[in-house]
């Protein structure tokens, strides 16, 4: 196996399959990154088992062949390699011969015949989406995402596809998120629970040029995804996610409308005071056309009132600023409505025209 490659290039398709390598596994050859030689590039693999990464850096093949390499520590090696041209050659004990200008380097690899094959998907069962539009879905809905669940549907992204409509919804019992677009393809039904380090290394992957796209396909508990010159596959998580829709409120008592902008600006502000005390609590005091907002705890007390639009009941009610704050970090539009029920009853934030997101925040109960 010989090839010639900018270290430039090479670093960059490393970084990118290499986030998937994990600290922890049973196969000692994940720990390593599969080199092929493709016609005209190099193709970089990095699995753990229930996610791989693929991609293609391009390269000047002068013999084909494979060999699988210390992940990490290759990756390293390229970066303190100097920039320019890298000449690699692999010989029959898989030994890996590194030159770049005055530098020369070898690293012992592993036969790549012992390296896992990745699963084989049906195009049939396919559907092409535009890479910034599911960037932003992504974006907006993520965070929502339980890093630890007794249900363990909880820890992955909901996607849905039907009737040429895309929706992404993520729970984690204490808030909802629900993101959703139209879609050019109407014939594609498709359901599939995403595991959450999936969702972030597609995240961090997708561009927001909106002339770009990416093609999801699904066969059975298998997902790929091909995002340009890179292949994201994943493991999906079997069983029937919650039924979101019935915990959606159908109506309010009352509803404000509030800017993004100062909203934030006034939540990050309460939040310096209400991360010092136990349960990083801020409240709200709605009233005609008056939004207080509070927040106190040993260290200290934060008052600040903002003109509001208010329809309905006035109402008081509490919540962990945590949850406010992410969502009014992710809310796209520059307004948006608040709807409450009672203090006890979550809190919906939605768009003032359409019906292109949803966010449900679970208040705290404070005795009176």
């Amino acid at each position: 196996m010989k090839f010639r490659t900018s270290n430039e290039d090479l670093l960059r398709g490393l970084s990118t399959v290499t986030r998937v390598l994990s600290a922890r596994t049973t196969q000692p050859i994940l720990e390593g990154v599969l080199l092929q030689t493709g016609d005209n590039d190099l193709l970089l693999t990095c699995s753990d088992g229930n996610m791989s990464i693929v991609t293609r850096v391009s390269a000047q093949i002068e013999e084909n062949g494979a060999v699988v390499l210390p992940g990490r520590l290759f990756l390293d090696i390229v970066r303190k390699m100097p920039s320019g041209e890298l000449k690699a050659a692999v010989n029959s004990q898989s030994v890996l011969s590194l030159k770049s200008g005055s530098v020369r380097m070898t690293l012992s690899g592993q036969d790549a015949r012992f390296y896992p094959p990745l699963p084989i998907l049906s195009a049939e069962n396919s559907v092409e989406l535009s890479q910034s539009v599911l960037h932003d879905m992504i974006q907006q809905t993520s965070f929502a995402i339980a890093s630890e669940s007794s249900h363990r549907v909880l820890t992955g992204a909901f996607l849905e596809i039907s009737e040429g409509e895309m929706c992404i919804v993520c729970l984690d019992g204490y808030r909802l998120a629900l993101s959703k677009q139209r879609i050019a393809d109407s014939s594609v039904q498709l359901k599939a629970i995403i595991p959450m380090k999936a969702v972030q290394e597609i995240g961090r992957i997708l561009e927001e040029d909106e002339e770009k796209t990416a093609t999801l396909q699904i066969g059975g508990t298998q997902m790929m995804m091909t995002l340009g010159v890179t292949t994201v596959y994943s493991t999906l998580i079997d069983g029937e996610y919650t039924n979101y829709r019935a915990i959606l409120p159908s109506v309010y008592k009352t509803q404000i409308c509030i800017g993004r902008e100062s909203m934030q600006h006034c939540v990050e502000r309460a939040s310096l005071i209400a991360r010092e005390g136990k349960n990083n609590l801020l409240k709200m005091q709605i009233s005609p056309d008056e939004l207080v907002i509070t927040s106190n705890s040993e260290t200290g007390e934060i008052y600040e009132k903002q003109e509001v639009e208010v329809v309905g009941d006035d109402l008081s009610i509490a919540f962990n600023v945590l949850y406010v704050s992410d969502v009014l970090r992710v809310l796209p539009d520059d307004e948006a409505y608040m709807r409450f029920n009672s203090p006890v009853s979550p809190c919906v934030v939605c768009p003032v025209s359409g019906d292109s997101y949803l966010y449900l925040i679970l208040p705290v109960r404070v005795n009176a």
